[in-house]
């Protein structure tokens, strides 16, 4: 019973030493358990297969979009108007930069171009590859007309249930794409949908099992009042941070993937001083990530126990409970409460 009081103490002081962790804006559509490719347990890599639907493939009538689409897939009439203006391969390399941008900051492998079987769209058994890339018309006057592509999610459980609409993303070839000139936020100088970015988003969904969050513009994958008017093809810190919940950190590590992993507008190292190397896994460790993680009211290099070097990954010195400092009122208490305890 003497302990009793000591076990409250503890409690007390582990709950003041909890880090403050910022709210991260990001949506999954899982919540840590499916809604991804491979193995359902989030947090986990995955190899996701991709390839483009023949010419002429139609789509299953139950598939979602088939209401609002039109004729049959015909990926090469977009990839033939996109490499009109902007030179033989501009499409498929556009693309490919969309893949690899996530591959960089999550643990995603993708393999592909794929042969397709041709299945319809959502057809039973349509299951492969995992991503089936398409093109149609839209309806007019339909919801399909107003966006540049749809892409759906992962599956529920891919091992177990495979399914036949998950990982499809549909361009709208009724719509105009263009590859933008241009570094990273700068504003579009015509209408239309800039190709690598809108990929990167479809890719978003159907590959990362990412939803829209509340906020943005700078988010890949908000979509709300002020986005897709600028060039918007590098993920923020919180689209990293949702793909990296769903499938884990990426083979390259963050410090040499040529992305402002942390949003702080420096890139790897030795240009992020949060980056002890360039095998550091993370931009932001605890003392570059402007959170007072100790709760002590002071925030990264103003935080002693930073020793005035970002990369160092603890704000709490010895750590917090009975690691730190803070454990010593307790083990005094429970000292003294011994000595009561044998009188």
């Amino acid at each position: 019973m003497r302990l009793r009081p000591f076990r409250l103490v503890v409690a007390g002081i582990a709950l003041a030493c909890i880090a403050t962790v910022a709210a991260a804006d990001y949506v999954t559509f899982g919540q840590g358990y499916g809604s991804k490719w491979d193995d359902p347990v989030h947090g986990r890599p995955a190899v996701i297969t991709w390839g483009f639907v023949p010419d002429g493939t139609a789509m299953d009538p139950g598939f979602p979009l088939a209401p609002e689409a039109t004729g049959t897939s015909n990926v090469s009439a977009l990839r033939a108007a996109v490499d009109a203006t902007y030179g033989a391969g501009a499409f498929d390399e556009a693309l490919a930069r969309a893949f690899e941008t996530w591959e960089l900051v999550a643990g995603v492998s993708f393999v592909g171009p794929l042969d397709d079987t041709g299945q319809p769209l959502g057809a039973p058994g349509a299951t492969a590859p995992d991503l089936r890339i398409a093109a149609f018309a839209a309806v007019p006057g339909s919801g399909f007309e107003w966006v540049g592509a749809v892409g759906y999610g992962p599956p529920g459980d891919d091992l177990h249930f495979p399914d036949p609409v998950a990982g499809d993303i549909v361009f709208n070839l009724t719509n105009v794409f263009r590859i933008f000139p241009g570094a990273e936020g700068a504003p579009f100088d015509t209408f239309g949908n800039d190709l690598e970015g809108l990929f990167l988003h479809e890719l978003g969904h159907a590959a990362m099992g990412l939803g829209h969050p509340a906020d943005g513009p700078d988010e890949v994958m908000f979509v709300g009042e002020g986005c897709c008017l600028a060039i918007n093809r590098i993920p923020s810190p919180d689209d990293i941070q949702g793909a990296k919940t769903v499938y884990g950190r990426s083979s390259t590590p963050a410090c040499q993937n040529g992305i402002d992993d942390d949003g702080d507008g420096l890139v790897d190292d030795p240009a992020d001083p949060g980056c002890g190397t360039v095998d550091s896994v993370s931009e932001s460790p605890q003392c570059d990530d402007g959170v007072d993680n100790d709760n002590d009211g002071k925030i990264d290099l103003a935080d002693p126990h930073c020793g005035q070097n970002a990369a160092v990954n603890s704000e709490s010195g010895g750590g917090c409970g009975l690691l730190g400092l803070e454990a010593l009122l307790p083990l005094a208490l429970l000292r003294a409460s011994r000595r009561r305890a044998r009188a």
